[in-house]
């Protein structure tokens, strides 16, 4: 897996309170070179570990540390694109005012439109650091391009000292606006703390009108701020969200300006689109019950908190980047009454959304499901911690020392931090049953292919996880049941598929209408997962073109070009064993000695010859030229199979 470091973050300080009691490893076990740094943080970071092994611990101690963020806000951020519109304005009026400018306007790489465009306002969401380099950039595009000028002066036979002064004057001016951008910089400090917040496990949108709040009793006891009322908090504090607070914020969004009412029509919009399937949804204020009302599609209004407390969950967790414009998170087992379909999806709403990209969230977890998905999504990562206990004579209470890594999919420190077996994690959604590994090899690129010509953009399936393929050598499919209601005791000369995996896919040769019996009782029991191919063996699935492009590709045929064999069309081979087809219709009239045969017994349907060398060859060309109609039957009907089976 290759870790996304996040744009908010890209390492963590150790923790205060752990900084002499944690080492960090990389994936490879070797302890990290910097030590103080927690580094390849991503925008999701899913810690594992057994019980008590300091996970939860950890992250709220990272909590603890005061951070500064590249995102600026509220008069901070007004001050800055002040400066910005102000810098624009003296760019433009040298451009208006000196010569010297004009006369290097075809050679400089940036137009005027394009300068005004770096110089725009920014928004919260903008990374200072990535604004300003921009701009630096930018100067340093005005500012060298001199040397260009002169050059050209030089070379129109104008007066070289007229010339390199004017252009001297213009290149001060740009630096006297260089200097003056870089001295505002430094002298307003545009850094601002990042806002930090923590979900404990308990979680809800019930409104239990306690004296003492929630929020308060859990700072309290974690220690997360110095004040202990949420009268006493601060932009320095944590922020802790049960789900207590929803109905303030709601209603702030609600009546507080049209962009407020615009982001609460997009959190709207939002949960309508992942977890209400497209259902209207409206979220309503009841100021006498104080409490938020939801109502789905045509369904009668209600508390919010008569809904599941999977979905109370959801709304809490997934509310904070539509409130928030970034933010270090931690959520304390965000698994708890969540479907595994939704908490796949929490993960790659976090790692994918574009409204989370400038937040950095750890999610404290015990679920496969979670942990699967972070392996599986870019911009995410996995680490685990372990408690070291040593042994000391001395009855003083001391804190333990902890080891953190990351790791990554395949790695069996995963099974053991989790404690599950390894068919939890390691095994494929889907299984594809073929006859040798040239179908494994043919398959996957015509595949490839069909994507690229149907425009598919969404198979990011990963051979190995999301499906495999097993090799049946043919007759040994009748060694496997394939019934999904079989239980153990009734297996008696069979081994049933649904114990390797219940998802199962029989791809067969027609093979000339042999084995019929067989084919018509994996039909029965796999319906539409069961394909007997339209031709008779996997390479006749090849379209002209690849044949004899793969043809060529053997040494004995270097001299002679695709162009140069007789044209055929796929319907004179779909029923013809493919190494005879070639030999008797193909080759034939351009063969002499020395020239590769390519059927097997030079029989009149024979297979070919060298099967595996013929196929890694072929497969280069498969993913060049249009696929066969039949090749396009066979990967549609697999890709719907694999598609259908990783359904989140």
């Amino acid at each position: 897996m290759t870790l996304r470091t996040s744009k908010l973050l890209t390492s963590l300080p150790k923790p205060t309170k752990l900084k002499d009691h944690l080492k960090i490893y990389n994936e490879c076990k070797q302890l990290s070179r910097n030590q103080d740094l927690i580094q390849n943080i991503s925008q999701v970071n899913v810690v594992i570990g057994p019980n008590n092994s300091g996970k939860s611990l950890f992250c709220r101690e990272l909590l603890k540390t005061e951070l500064k963020s590249e995102f600026l806000s509220g008069e901070t951020l007004n001050q800055y694109n002040t400066l910005l519109e102000d810098t624009k304005d003296h760019i433009i009026e040298v451009m208006d005012n000196h010569d010297a400018f004009k006369l290097i306007s075809n050679s400089i790489e940036i137009s005027q439109n394009d300068i005004l465009t770096i110089l725009d306002p920014i928004t919260n969401t903008t990374p200072i650091r990535e604004n300003v380099h921009s701009i630096q950039d930018l100067f340093k595009n005005l500012i060298t391009n001199r040397f260009y000028s002169i050059g050209l002066n030089r070379q129109r036979g104008r007066n070289l000292s007229l010339d390199t002064h004017l252009s001297q004057r213009m290149v001060d001016s740009f630096n006297n606006i260089r200097t003056n951008f870089s001295d505002e910089i430094d002298q307003y400090k545009f850094q601002t703390l990042i806002k930090r917040i923590y979900l404990p496990t308990y979680r809800s949108l019930k409104n239990y009108q306690q004296d003492l709040k929630l929020e308060e009793r859990i700072n309290h006891e974690y220690s997360l701020n110095i004040g202990q009322y949420e009268s006493d908090l601060c932009e320095k504090d944590v922020l802790i969200q049960t789900g207590e607070k929803f109905f303030k914020e709601i209603k702030i969004l609600h009546n507080s300006g049209f962009n407020n009412m615009k982001r609460l029509e997009n959190y709207k919009n939002f949960l309508s689109k992942n977890f209400f399937d497209n259902q209207k949804i409206y979220l309503i204020p009841n100021e006498e019950e104080r409490t938020i009302y939801i109502k789905i599609g045509s369904e009668e209004e209600q508390p919010i908190h008569n809904l599941g407390d999977g979905l109370q969950a959801i709304i809490i967790i997934t509310f904070q980047i539509f409130n928030h414009s970034h933010a270090l998170m931690v959520v304390e087992e965000p698994e708890l009454y969540i479907h595994p379909s939704f908490q796949k999806k929490l993960i790659n709403i976090f790692a994918n959304d574009s409204r989370a990209k400038n937040f950095v969230v750890f999610f404290v977890t015990h679920s496969n499901h979670i942990m699967e998905a972070a392996l599986s999504t870019q911009n995410s990562s996995l680490i685990t911690i372990e408690k070291i206990l040593k042994s000391t004579k001395s009855e003083d209470s001391v804190l333990p020392s902890f080891n953190l890594r990351t790791i990554k999919f395949g790695d069996s420190d995963i099974l053991d931090s989790l404690g599950v077996s390894n068919n939890s994690v390691f095994q494929s959604n889907c299984l594809i049953w073929v006859e040798g590994t040239t179908d494994r090899i043919y398959l996957n690129a015509i595949l490839s292919r069909y994507c690229s010509e149907s425009k598919v953009d969404d198979f990011s399936f990963i051979e190995g996880k999301d499906y495999s393929f097993v090799f049946t050598g043919g007759d040994s499919l009748i060694h496997y049941s394939f019934d999904n209601q079989d239980s153990i005791d009734s297996l008696s000369n069979q081994s049933s598929t649904k114990f390797i995996c219940s998802k199962s896919f029989v791809i067969v040769d027609s093979d000339e209408k042999k084995n019929i019996r067989r084919k018509n009782e994996l039909k029965n029991k796999l319906g539409l997962n069961f394909l007997e191919l339209p031709v008779i063996e996997i390479e006749n699935l090849l379209s002209p073109e690849v044949i004899k492009k793969t043809i060529t590709s053997f040494p004995s045929f270097k001299k002679i070009k695709a162009t140069d064999l007789p044209n055929f069309e796929t319907v004179e081979y779909k029923s013809t064993r493919l190494g005879s087809f070639i030999d008797q219709h193909v080759t034939k009239a351009i063969w002499s000695r020395g020239m590769k045969k390519f059927s097997k017994n030079q029989t009149d349907n024979s297979t070919i010859n060298d099967k595996v060398h013929f196929c890694l060859n072929a497969k280069e060309f498969i993913t060049q030229e249009p696929l066969t109609k039949e090749a396009k039957t066979v990967a549609r009907k697999l890709l719907n199979f694999i598609k259908e089976s990783n359904k989140a």
